[in-house]
């Protein structure tokens, strides 16, 4: 059965390596939409002429999906115990508030590639894997 997809909803999702931990950080993620895939594809496709290779830009591509696709954090601290805020601010270009750089800089460089990708794949949720995320960390 097909599930249709709410990119205006947001889903928690918990790191792999912070699953079985006592109060484990919980991200804010949401779907993205088909426009933002279909401008982050544009965006990240480079054509060489010369060798008529595309290559892609996935440094780029996973900073676009997590300035979309990750709407909020809850257990986030720092070193000394401090809760860190999500920091986000309001992108005139897309009329929308997104995650701001500075908050992405305090991720480590596997949580940002983890977290991106299950921004996108959250669009390729089967009704099986819903129905086993019921009790699992991930929607």
């Amino acid at each position: 059965m097909a599930i249709a997809i709410d990119p205006t909803k947001p889903f928690k999702y918990v790191l792999r390596e912070d699953r079985d931990a006592e109060r484990p950080t919980t991200w804010m993620l949401k779907p993205l939409t088909v426009g933002e895939q279909s401008r982050i594809q544009d965006a990240v496709a480079v054509y060489d002429r010369a060798t008529e290779h595309v290559a892609v830009r996935s440094g780029t591509q996973d900073l676009e999906v997590l300035r979309l696709g990750l709407v909020g954090v809850e257990e986030f601290y720092d070193i000394d115990g401090n809760a860190v805020p999500f920091d986000d601010r309001m992108d005139k270009r897309l009329n929308r508030s997104i995650v701001t750089d500075a908050f992405l800089s305090r991720l480590r460089a596997t949580w940002r590639v983890e977290i991106a990708n299950a921004i996108t794949e959250a669009a390729a949720l089967t009704e099986t894997d819903r129905k086993n995320s019921s009790s699992a960390p991930v929607l």
